[in-house]
């Protein structure tokens, strides 16, 4: 049965004669999280504004609670967007801006009173109410813009790379109180971002827009694990990929240039003599010296980088491959090391793909 609040059907949406959103489809359930992770550029904040009503679709439908609401006006849909920017009134104080929406709406003006403060309260931003916005901080102004969006109690909540103006560190710390924030709210939120750890850290599920199109979705740890495409695995940062010949189905063996390299599973259908692409995760190695370990690849050290709890290490293969590992500890330059790479850490794809 499906239970889903909104419906996205066979959006399509085009930019100077580019198809920017081609065929886009997807629903999302009831106090559902999902993000619209993909680069810069891909079309995720025009999706925003076409579900918001600012912008009309080409063709296809958006639906809420089975009706169409396409031809809605946004101010009929009761949908709270946030933009990055924020986009708050500077002649107005932190109040001011949280009920302005309210006032547009015409609510009594002490229940605004009521709604505002509940909303700050929320946001940990009481106390600024007398505030002007233009005496704010990023992350304060972030805050303000979030109660602002929530006030009106909207539907749907959607926001548009809503940390992207923060420095890394004030970022980090407003992400973990926005993902408690987003599961107290009981409402549904599509949230936009280009940003990996953003998404794994806010998603209930992924989707992942690139080139116009839905590549995949899921839980943020099956899409991370499994990626759909040789694309996908290396904006995760699978950058070590090299293409292979299929010489056994079963077990899965790939010929490469760095010898014969076991697989546990494929992407899709494989055959023997079918040429396809590696992707060899950089977690998936671990120094060993002994023969009888699966994929044993003999390889020198190049340059070694502390990250934290592993070394992020470039191994140089006689053959001229260059690949990254992270490895638990340092090794000199030159050095020589045996590698042996778990089948379960290499991604075999068909070449189509």
């Amino acid at each position: 049965m499906n239970n889903a609040v909104l419906e996205i059907r066979d959006i399509v949406k085009r930019y100077q004669d580019q198809v920017l959103l081609n065929h886009i489809s997807f629903s999302i359930q009831p106090k559902e999280t999902i993000c619209l992770l993909g680069p810069s550029g891909g079309g995720k904040s025009t999706l925003l504004r076409i579900i918001a009503g600012l912008e009309p679709p080409e063709s296809g439908q958006i639906a809420w609670n089975g009706k169409n609401i396409t031809a809605l006006p946004p101010h009929q849909r009761n949908f709270g967007l946030m933009f990055q920017d924020y986009a708050l009134f500077p002649q107005m104080n932190v109040k001011e801006n949280v009920a302005f929406g309210l006032h547009m709406k015409k609510v009594d003006s002490a229940k605004i009173e009521k709604i505002v403060s509940e909303s700050l309260g929320m946001v940990r931003m009481a106390e600024f109410g007398d505030r002007r916005v233009t005496d704010l901080s990023g992350g304060e102004q972030q805050r303000v813009a979030l109660a602002r969006a929530l006030a009106p109690q909207p539907k749907l909540l959607m926001l548009d790379e809503p940390l992207g103006a923060l420095d890394r560190t004030l970022r980090d710390h407003l992400l973990a109180e926005l993902r408690l924030l987003l599961r107290q709210i009981d409402i549904p939120v599509i949230y936009v971002t280009h940003d990996q750890q953003e998404a794994f850290t806010i998603a209930d599920r992924l989707l992942i827009l690139h080139g116009g199109q839905i590549l995949q979705s899921g839980t943020p740890s099956n899409v991370y694990s499994h990626p759909a495409t040789p694309w996908l695995a290396e904006f995760f940062g699978f950058d070590n990929q090299m293409i292979g010949e299929v010489i056994s189905a079963s077990p899965l063996t790939i010929k490469t240039q760095l010898g014969n390299l076991r697989c546990l599973c494929a992407k899709n259908k494989v055959v023997p003599g079918e040429n396809v692409i590696l992707v060899v995760k950089p977690d998936g190695a671990r120094i060993n010296s002994e023969m009888d370990f699966p994929n044993q690849l003999l390889g020198k050290v190049g340059d070694s980088v502390f990250g934290g709890d592993h070394y992020k290490t470039m191994i140089h293969f006689n053959n001229g491959i260059d690949f990254k590992f992270d490895l638990d500890h340092l090794f000199s330059l030159n050095e020589e090391v045996y590698l042996s790479i778990n089948p379960e850490s290499i991604l075999c794809f068909g070449k189509t793909q």
